[in-house]
């Protein structure tokens, strides 16, 4: 014969935790939700830029280049070639191909490990980084030898505009020109009424890439200001870069695909909560 009566839902079901929250309050944003993606999404794009940003500074005062922007040194590459200063052009010509290598070892890497390539690369070209400052520091090193090792910066930026370019983000977070444009176009559809839900993303995002990397340049400058120092004498600003990019370019892969360890606690989590709510729906019908 049938229970006359279902037993009861199991009681965490009825846990204060799932109840809707009282009016005049938001709901946090759950971490599988777009608003949570977006949000997410936003901010690593805002603190790729400016670090990109921090650093473009500092490397031209420094090496009178850029790691980041290849547009400048190309232009200067041209410029060099003109007034026929070859060992200037050559100089340029290092950076380019650098920032390539860089772009060229991230696609590698991917193709092997999907996902993967951010964290793969990050953390060597990162340790690369600090090797460099502190070689820049050493007064054995000549002068003019000094500004090439620039050219062991550019591939971490070759693989971070890549990263960005092709991962979740797709956005360039090095240079601002595409950003400016798309902001541009949003304020005239915002004009004309026209601005879509996706537009008005696309704008915000610019927008924050566009001010983190003015903040960034900001910061650079200050500190160099600050410490009372001259383009010659930057030694040391450029350190808390390469942890900084590792750190980010392993939340940019993370946010492509959660990490397996993640994915266990959150399967774990979820097993343990069923199981709960099944021995607490026995208990109830066995009292």
């Amino acid at each position: 014969r049938p229970p006359r009566f279902a037993p009861p839902p199991p009681r965490w079901r009825h846990s204060p935790l799932r109840r809707r929250p009282a009016q005049g309050y938001r709901v946090a944003p759950m971490p599988s939700s777009e608003t949570w993606r977006l949000s997410k999404r936003r901010a690593l794009a805002s603190a790729f830029a400016f670090v990109s940003g921090y650093s473009d500074a500092i490397s031209y005062i420094r090496w009178k280049g850029w790691g980041a922007l290849m547009t400048g040194n190309l232009i200067f590459f041209g410029h060099s070639l003109v007034v026929e200063d070859y060992l200037q052009a050559a100089y340029y010509f290092v950076l380019i191909v650098s920032f390539m290598a860089g772009v060229v070892a991230y696609r590698a890497v991917e193709v092997a490990f999907p996902s993967r390539g951010a964290s793969i690369l990050g953390f060597p070209l990162a340790g690369l980084m600090v090797v460099i400052e502190f070689v820049d520091m050493s007064p054995h090193v000549a002068f003019c030898s000094k500004r090439y090792l620039l050219a062991g910066l550019a591939p971490m930026f070759g693989m971070l505009t890549a990263a960005c370019t092709t991962g979740k983000l797709e956005s360039q977070t090095t240079m601002v020109t595409g950003h400016l444009t798309t902001i541009g176009a949003g304020l005239v559809s915002a004009i004309a009424g026209k601005l879509s839900t996706a537009e008005r993303g696309k704008v915000i995002l610019s927008t924050l890439v566009v001010v983190s990397t003015l903040a960034g340049s900001l910061t650079g400058t200050l500190a160099i200001k600050l410490a009372g120092r001259h383009g010659d004498d930057t030694y040391g600003l450029l350190i808390p870069v390469s942890p900084s990019l590792a750190v980010l370019l392993w939340c940019n892969d993370h946010m492509n695909r959660p990490r397996t360890l993640v994915k266990q606690f959150q399967r774990r989590h979820r097993m343990w909560r069923r199981r709960s709510g099944q021995r607490d729906a026995a208990g109830i019908a066995a009292g």
